[in-house]
């Protein structure tokens, strides 16, 4: 049996199109050819070429000024009555998501490692929150009585709502890759020497954690920062130079660029698309509430980097 990504992105792909589609369908074109458009490529993407992928990411961006945070009609008597009438079991989908994810990721990663099933490692947790989400779906409507369309009708609804920095993560991402693949962690690496102590490790894996931080706040995804910083300081200097462990830099490094993303609005979908959504008065609402758990999270865990991964 061979598990390849092409099913996770067909779904994706056609939440995206029925979001265009829905706002076809409310004489909104312009709005509606972004999340189509967005659909095509990502169900796609297997198939069309990366020139026309491309010049899609350059269309995208085009649309993306039809595509603004909106938030969406104020629905709260009505979800302030289903909600005192469904009372606790609205939490049962909810709280089955990350326990299936969890289940069916070890299971999958069992079974890859055991060869019954052909695909990668990392390919696991994807299928995991599909099966979770299919999971928590079923659990949805035969708790709730809902129409099964309804959940694909609001979640699309609410996609369309915080609009075009939900691609954001992945754009990023991929220019992070972009920038890996240029030699930025090269060139970076190359004036080490004279930034930091390179000959201490703990000065090493200080750089490190901080440059994650600072590179995510000038990214705005953690996903960006990770290949140049661990190219430019994380294998050379903590891995080779001090045998440090590449696993533990790697999942606190990322921990380290996450309290990064805490702080800056180019993480509009973190940081600003909620401030849309709730209609709050300063666009820095979010950030600042964050402050105070970014900084003292950020000095622990270097502190924590310092002793288990060298």
């Amino acid at each position: 049996m061979t598990l390849t990504l092409t099913p996770l992105m067909l779904a994706l792909g056609a939440l995206f199109a029925l979001a265009g589609a829905l706002k076809v369908a409310d004489k909104r074109p312009a709005r509606g050819s972004f999340w189509l458009l967005l659909g095509v490529m990502t169900a796609g993407a297997e198939w069309i070429g990366d020139l026309y992928l491309g010049l899609g990411v350059i269309a995208l961006a085009v649309l993306s000024g039809f595509a603004k945070t909106e938030a969406q009609p104020d629905e709260s008597s009505d979800a302030a009555e289903r909600a005192y009438r469904h009372g606790a079991r609205l939490l049962v989908p909810a709280l089955a998501l990350p326990l299936v994810t969890f289940a069916v990721t070890l299971s999958l990663r069992a079974l890859i490692e055991q060869q019954r099933i052909d695909a990668k490692l990392e390919h696991a947790a994807l299928y995991g929150l599909l099966c979770a989400v299919i999971f928590g779906l079923g659990a949805a409507w035969a708790l709730l009585r809902v129409r099964p369309e309804r959940a694909a009708i609001s979640g699309a609804r609410l996609l369309d709502s915080i609009g075009w920095p939900i691609a954001l993560p992945l754009l990023l991402a991929v220019l992070g890759a972009v920038y890996a693949k240029a030699g930025l962690g090269e060139i970076i690496a190359g004036h080490m020497d004279g930034l930091f102590p390179t000959d201490n490790p703990y000065a090493c894996v200080a750089a490190y954690a901080l440059g994650m931080a600072a590179f995510t706040v000038i990214m705005g995804n953690a996903f960006a920062a990770f290949p140049v910083m661990t190219v430019a300081i994380g294998i050379p200097l903590i891995v080779i130079r001090h045998d440090g462990d590449p696993a533990a830099m790697a999942a606190m490094g990322m921990l380290c660029g996450y309290c990064g993303t805490l702080l800056t609005p180019l993480a509009a979908n973190f940081n600003l698309v909620p401030v849309a959504l709730l209609n709050l008065d300063s666009q820095y609402a979010v950030i600042r509430q964050q402050i105070m758990t970014a900084v003292p999270l950020l000095a622990g865990n270097i502190a924590l980097m310092c002793w288990l991964v060298v």
